[in-house]
């Protein structure tokens, strides 16, 4: 398996395969080569840069299988710098003006094939009382986070957001809180993005090696 040498992918295909089938080279560029010359049986990779190498040799190489590991990815600095707290302020409000959200558009979900759910109703119920989550507005209609966070998502996934009949439940509550029910305990995450990793195989022939109402 190739990787590129002290990274976190790395570490993965070690944990997968065994430090004894892993060849690391200096960069994901020469790992990516190392496959193609057929030295290498498959990389260990984020899934945001496969697609590129994908793009490149679109007959030669497809993404394997789902995604095995999910890591935060960041920015390094020498331990007591007097550019943590200024860079990590940006970084805030740069997330509350939009502007990390365009540019994981641009730059990374752009190479992500999304699936099309032909146009299906998507029923999310909510109970319209968990401002800014969920609520009803001055007008009467249904508004907040909640509602347009799966307008984007169907506005991607080629689905139509809707409620169901009498617009009031208590199966969505809003992604990122935590809630308990009949003792159980879940809790959905969306502090940041993330990237998972990957293993991009070759493809032999024509054939992989293996593959893994609207809103009122």
């Amino acid at each position: 398996m190739a990787v590129q040498i002290a990274t976190t992918n790395e570490e993965a295909a070690i944990g997968l395969v065994g430090e004894a089938r892993v060849d690391s080279f200096d960069t994901y560029g020469l790992a990516v080569e190392a496959l193609l010359s057929g030295d290498a049986d498959g990389v260990v990779l984020d899934n945001a840069i496969a697609p590129s190498y994908l793009a490149q040799h679109p007959d030669d190489l497809v993404i394997m299988g789902e995604a095995f590991t999910t890591e935060e990815l960041g920015f390094i600095f020498q331990q007591g710098s007097d550019l943590i707290e200024p860079v990590n302020a940006a970084i805030a409000a740069m997330r509350a003006d939009g502007t990390l959200d365009r540019l994981f558009r641009q730059w990374i979900a752009a190479g992500l094939e999304l699936p099309d759910l032909g146009g299906r109703e998507v029923v999310v119920a909510v109970e319209n009382q968990y401002p800014p989550f969920n609520f009803i507005d001055e007008n009467g209609e249904g508004a907040g986070w909640d509602y347009d966070a799966w307008r984007a998502i169907c506005e991607l996934l080629n689905c139509v957001a809707g409620v169901p009949a009498g617009g009031v439940g208590r199966h969505l509550r809003g992604a990122g809180r935590r809630r308990v029910r009949r003792g159980r305990r879940r809790h959905h995450d969306h502090r940041g993005a993330r990237t998972g990793g990957g293993v991009l195989r070759p493809v032999h022939g024509d054939r992989p090696v293996a593959a893994g109402g609207r809103w009122r």
